[in-house]
């Protein structure tokens, strides 16, 4: 699998489930992982 797919599905979960995407994004500040939280916003 490309990592270009990869992230369009991750987009498009994270665009039907909002809610998910906060608590991930949550789950990496707290972690304070800078790479996973780049990867989070790309």
């Amino acid at each position: 699998m490309k990592d270009r797919e990869h992230d369009e599905a991750m987009a498009e979960m994270y665009r039907e489930d909002p809610a998910y995407a906060v608590q991930v994004l949550n789950s990496i500040l707290e972690d304070g992982d800078q790479g996973e939280l780049l990867l989070m916003l790309r």
